[in-house]
């Protein structure tokens, strides 16, 4: 059994009836039928009416929730993650922060070694630089400095220092025309040098090539100093033996200078540049004397003719340098079977001798050596 509505007076009443008991009004099948038909629709409307609105109030709902969570950032958080996130932050500032502060202090201290190195505190250099030794930016100034703070290290530094102390004494020095008063000043350079280098005269250093230019040097020094007591008695003894002292010298400050991290100030550039000079002309000078003594020897004088007392010697010489010489001549010392002179002849001259060309020298004597000592004199042409 079923509720209905009357269709005229609207009461609700049973489905069962025939007629409705308030108005009268006789109920059809045809009225039951669409009376039953309108209930059903208007349920079916309420209920779907309810439903929206639940919806709609559950969309409202998780608006307000968002909304509530925007204008709420504590709502809805996953702390941990939250913690995470920010430790991981915290550790990349600590490690970025380390790597920086790492490189500006290895920075800083290869700033205080060079400081240290130009103080020539080579020691105290090599400490600050221990820890970046194996570095590629720091390997070789690390290899310098222990290089220097080693006993060949110690000498190199003497030796620059004596060297700018008698550049600076040398710039300083006026010119003289006394005698007595430039050999005292040649004296002030020399030992400018031999102060800081002859306390390393007895030593013995661990490179055989150092230490065997190392006392040379010191006892180029001596010979110029001993040429200065040939200044008034003999000048060009003295001339020669300062010439060629400082030429050997010239050799051995640019071998230093080449070879070693030798610190030598910027304001003796001019001076160094002159040395370099003087280094390259002894260079080619021994060069030179090494080939002559060559030629000159490679063949012995040979007894050519032998009448009335005398005795004619002659041997053949090919000039075998790059030189073509004005003249070329020999000085023969004649010896006797105890290495003795007992004569000393002149071969005169060739002229013009040009390289690759030979030529026969000889000498006439009245006495019987046993053998020869031979020194050339010459002259190259063009100089």
């Amino acid at each position: 059994m079923g509720l209905m509505k009357c269709p005229d007076c609207k009461s609700e009443v049973s489905d069962r009836l025939d007629a409705c008991p308030k108005c009268g009004c006789p109920f059809t099948e045809e009225i039951k039928k669409e009376a039953l038909q309108a209930e059903e629709q208007k349920v079916n409307d309420e209920g779907i009416d309810e439903i929206t609105q639940e919806q709609n109030t559950k969309i409202i709902n998780q608006q307000n929730e968002v909304e509530e969570t925007n204008n709420n950032p504590s709502v809805n958080i996953n702390w941990k993650k939250v913690k995470i996130a920010v430790i991981i932050v915290v550790i990349a500032a600590i490690v970025i922060g380390g790597i920086v502060f790492a490189l500006n202090f290895k920075k800083m201290q290869i700033n205080k070694a060079n400081k240290l190195i130009e103080q020539t505190q080579y020691s105290e250099a090599v400490k600050v630089l221990e820890k970046y030794k194996d570095d590629d930016d720091v390997k070789k100034l690390y290899d310098d400095a222990a290089y220097m703070a080693s006993d060949e290290g110690q000498f190199l530094t003497a030796f620059a220092k004596g060297l700018m102390q008698r550049w600076e004494l040398n710039l300083s020095t006026p010119d003289t025309n006394d005698s007595a008063t430039y050999i005292a000043n040649m004296q002030k350079l020399i030992n400018a040098e031999l102060n800081e280098i002859s306390k390393y005269r007895d030593v013995t250093f661990s490179n055989d090539t150092f230490n065997q230019k190392a006392h040379d040097y010191i006892n180029d020094l001596d010979k110029q100093m001993d040429s200065l007591n040939y200044y008034t008695t003999d000048y060009n003894k003295y001339a020669n033996e300062w010439s060629d002292a400082y030429g050997d010298r010239s050799l051995i400050i640019s071998y230093f200078l080449n070879n070693y991290p030798v610190k030598i100030d910027d304001k003796y550039a001019d001076i160094k540049n002159e040395v370099a000079s003087v280094a390259k002309l002894a260079e080619e000078s021994k060069v030179l004397e090494k080939d002559i003594n060559s030629m000159i020897n490679t063949e012995s004088f040979e007894l050519a003719e032998d009448s009335y007392g005398y005795k004619t010697y002659k041997k053949n010489i090919t000039n075998t340098t790059k030189y073509t010489f004005e003249y070329f001549g020999l000085n023969v010392q004649c010896l006797d079977d105890s290495k003795n002179i007992i004569d000393q002849e002149y071969t005169g001259q060739i002229k013009s001798f040009a390289p690759g060309q030979t030529a026969t020298l000889e000498f006439t004597t009245d006495k019987s050596p046993s053998s020869f000592n031979v020194e050339a004199e010459y002259s190259i042409k063009g100089e």
